[in-house]
C-alpha cells in the first residue's frame, strides 16, 4: 500500500469516527424517507423481496408493531424546525420493545430498490430481535452497521485506486456525512459508487494486466448501485468499457449477467410497486414513452428547471448540506466556504499530464456523469410530476452526488509519489474540509434538535 493509499485509508477511519459522533447527535428517522427505509430493512429480515400491494393501498408490508410505535415517537420532528426532542420522548423511545405482532405499513418509495443493499440495517434489526434488545438499541445497531459497511467499502475503494482529492472531498461535505450517519441507503450506495469508480480507473490504467478481482468487485458494485439508484444506469457503460480494457471473454458474460439482472429487477419493481396519491395520474410508462419520443421537449424542461433561481439555489444547498427532512440549512457563509474548499480540491485534482493514457476512460466518465444528471430529472419527471409538466419538481441536490463523483474521476487524478507537494496540499485541504463540515454540522444538529431559542 503506497503512501497516498495509506492516507486515504486514514481518511476512511476519520470518516467513520466523525459519522459515529454525528450519529449520536441525530435523532432516529431524521433523514428523508428514513421511516420507509427502515421498514424495508425490517421486511428483508422476514425474507420479503417484493413489497405487497393490497387493493386500495400503496405498496408496503407487515411490520412489527413495536417498530411502528417507535417510529411514531419521532414522526412529529420532520418538517418542523422549531420542534425539539424532549427528554421524555427520548426515554419513551428507549423503553419500547419488539412486540411480535405485525401490522401493514406502506413504504412505496423503497419498492424500486433491490433489498440486498439494506443488508447491514437488516442484520442490525434481526440481531436486536434475537437478542431481545429494545427497538431503539436495534435501530441504533442497524445504523452503526450501515456506517461500518460504508466505511469498509470506502477503505477498500481507496486501497484499489487513490481517488482524486475532489472525489474524496465529496464524501466529506455535510450532506454526505449526514446521510452516512443515518439508516438510509445513501451512505452505502455512495461508498459502492466510489468502489465502482476506483475499480474502473484501476482497470483503465492496468488494461490487459488488470486484476480480475477488480472486475468482479466492479460488477458487484455496479449491480448494487444501479438496482437501487436508477440514475446509476450509466455505470453499466463503465462495466462494458472495463471488459474491453481487460481483454477477457469471461468478463463479458459477467457484464451481460449484471445488465440482465438490473434490467429484470427494474422491470419487476416498476410492475409491482404501487404509489397512490402521488405523482401523475396517467400511467408512468406512457409518460416515459412520450418524452423518449420527444427528447427535445424533455431537454427544454430540464433547461427551464435549471434556469429557475429558486431551484438552482435549492440544488446547491441540498447538495452541500440541507439536513433533516430538508428543513435545516446552514448560513450562507457555510455554503460559500464549502464551495471554495471544493473548488481548491478541484484545482489540486487536475493533472493534465495524466489525461493522455486514460483519455477514453475519462471521456466515458464525463459522458456518464452527464447522462446520470439527465436520468435524475427524467426519473422525477415520470414518477413525481403531473403531466404535462412546466418544470421538473422533486429533484434534490443530493441526487447529484453520483454524477459529481464520476466527473471528479473524469477530470482528476489521485495523489502520486512523484508529486509530493500536490499530495500533501490535497491531504491538508481534505482534513480542513472534514473538520469544517463536522463542526458546522454538529452545531446545526444541536441547534435543530436540542437547543431551545
Amino acid at each position: 500500500m503506497g503512501a497516498s493509499t495509506r492516507t486515504s485509508a486514514w481518511l476512511a477511519v476519520l470518516l467513520l469516527a466523525v459519522c459515529t459522533g454525528l450519529s449520536a447527535l441525530i435523532p432516529p428517522f431524521q433523514s428523508p424517507d428514513e421511516f420507509d427505509h427502515v421498514k424495508r430493512a425490517y421486511l428483508l429480515t422476514r425474507g420479503q423481496v417484493l413489497l405487497d400491494a393490497p387493493e386500495g393501498q400503496s405498496s408496503g408490508g407487515q411490520v412489527d408493531a413495536g417498530l411502528i410505535a417507535y417510529m411514531d415517537v419521532f414522526e412529529p420532528l420532520p418538517f418542523k424546525p422549531d420542534r425539539k426532542l424532549s427528554a421524555a420522548e427520548a426515554a419513551e423511545s428507549r423503553a419500547l420493545r419488539w412486540r411480535g405482532d405485525r401490522v401493514f405499513s406502506t413504504a412505496p418509495g423503497t419498492g424500486y430498490y433491490f433489498p440486498l443493499i439494506y443488508a447491514p440495517q437488516a442484520i442490525g434489526l434481526a440481531v436486536g430481535r434475537v437478542l431481545d434488545l429494545s427497538v431503539d438499541a436495534s435501530y441504533r445497531l442497524s445504523r452503526l452497521l450501515a456506517l461500518l459497511a460504508a466505511a469498509g467499502v470506502v477503505a477498500l475503494a481507496f486501497s484499489i485506486h487513490a481517488p482524486p482529492p475532489l472525489a474524496t472531498g465529496l464524501l466529506l461535505i455535510p450532506m454526505t456525512l449526514f446521510q452516512l450517519s443515518s439508516a438510509t441507503i445513501d451512505g452505502l450506495s455512495a461508498a459502492l459508487a466510489m468502489l465502482a469508480l476506483s475499480c474502473f480507473m484501476r482497470i483503465a490504467n492496468d488494461r490487459a494486466q488488470a486484476d480480475r478481482r477488480h472486475l468482479v468487485l466492479l460488477a458487484i458494485a455496479v449491480a448494487l448501485v444501479v438496482s437501487s439508484r436508477i440514475h446509476g444506469l450509466p455505470l453499466l457503460a463503465l462495466l462494458g468499457a472495463a471488459c474491453f480494457h481487460a481483454r477477457s471473454r469471461r468478463s463479458w458474460f459477467v457484464a451481460a449477467a449484471v445488465t440482465a439482472f438490473v434490467l429484470a429487477w427494474l422491470a419487476v419493481a416498476a410492475g409491482t410497486t404501487v404509489t397512490l396519491g402521488a405523482g401523475p395520474t396517467e400511467p408512468r410508462s406512457r409518460i416515459a414513452a412520450h418524452y423518449l419520443g420527444k427528447p427535445l421537449s424533455f431537454l427544454k424542461l430540464v433547461g427551464a428547471t435549471l434556469e429557475s433561481p429558486v431551484f438552482a439555489r435549492f440544488y446547491r444547498d441540498s447538495f452541500l448540506g440541507l439536513l433533516g427532512w430538508l428543513d435545516s440549512g446552514f448560513a450562507g457563509r457555510v455554503y460559500s466556504r464549502l464551495q471554495v474548499l471544493l473548488g481548491l480540491l478541484l484545482v489540486v485534482s487536475i493533472v493534465p499530464a495524466d489525461w493522455r493514457r486514460t483519455a477514453g476512460a475519462r471521456a466515458l466518465l464525463a459522458a456518464s456523469a452527464g447522462a446520470s444528471v439527465l436520468m435524475v430529472f427524467f426519473a422525477l419527471l415520470v414518477t413525481w410530476n403531473a403531466h404535462p409538466a412546466t418544470l421538473i419538481k422533486g429533484v434534490q441536490g443530493r441526487y447529484f452526488l453520483l454524477p459529481a463523483m464520476m466527473l471528479a474521476h473524469a477530470v482528476g487524478s489521485g495523489a502520486a509519489s512523484d508529486r509530493p507537494k500536490r499530495a500533501r496540499l490535497g491531504e491538508v485541504l481534505l482534513v480542513v474540509l472534514l473538520l469544517f463540515s463536522s463542526m458546522e454540522t454538529s452545531s446545526l444538529l444541536l441547534d435543530r434538535y436540542y437547543l431551545s431559542g
